[in-house]
């Protein structure tokens, strides 16, 4: 289980490198890994949509809905993106309360869904999302793509089948996934091309 942990937190810090790519979709998993990759995975705070692994793309003027868990149902005072060089306050149009399922598996469900509008001024570019309430901050990480307009054609790069810690180098505890040295080389093309969608499918561990 500490090599399967600390594969997972390795490919984890490892897959953060792709900031070239637009977009990073995690398509599937073996039913043997999912439990801890959605744990790794777990949204930051309380927001569950958008969330880093399949990020928003959201074209500028038009609405954004954000699912949140608020549990106290705190007021929401403000919502912001906040990029490596600007910051943008994005217009709550409403709030809604309720039961919204987002994972008709698991039957998973938030409590609030907050509506809101980008505006015409951002600039395109890839940004974390914060909210505001109750005298805290919830982030979600390089969780929206902000675009100009929607492109007619896309490039993606393909990868499957990692096996992270099959060949495991050194000690359980201080050792490493040998196939974390070929997943670095494969990031480090992934950036050189730049495509607009990165898949990941398979077996992860």
């Amino acid at each position: 289980m500490m090599r399967y942990n600390n594969a997972m937190m390795d490919y984890n810090n490892n897959v953060m490198r792709l900031t070239n790519s637009k977009l990073l979709l995690v398509l599937a998993c073996s039913l043997a890994s999912i439990a801890s990759f959605g744990q790794s995975f777990l949204p930051a705070g309380s927001i569950v949509y958008p969330f880093r692994a399949s990020p928003a793309i959201v074209k500028i003027g038009t609405q954004l809905p954000i699912l949140y868990n608020n549990k106290a149902q705190h007021q929401i005072d403000s919502v912001v993106l906040k990029g490596p060089y600007s910051r943008v306050r994005l217009h709550i149009d409403s709030l809604s309360k309720g039961r919204f399922e987002y994972d008709s598996y698991t039957n998973l469900y938030t409590n609030n869904k907050i509506w809101t509008s980008v505006p015409k001024t951002a600039p395109e570019d890839m940004y974390d999302l914060l909210v505001y309430s109750a005298g805290e901050i919830e982030i979600s990480r390089k969780s929206v793509k902000v675009v100009m307009n929607f492109p007619t054609k896309h490039s993606f790069i393909h990868i499957t089948d990692t096996h992270m810690s099959r060949n495991w180098v050194g000690p359980d505890k201080d050792g490493f996934a040998e196939e974390l040295q070929l997943l670095d080389r494969f990031i480090t093309v992934a950036n050189i091309i730049s495509p607009d969608l990165v898949i990941v499918t398979g077996d992860l561990i």
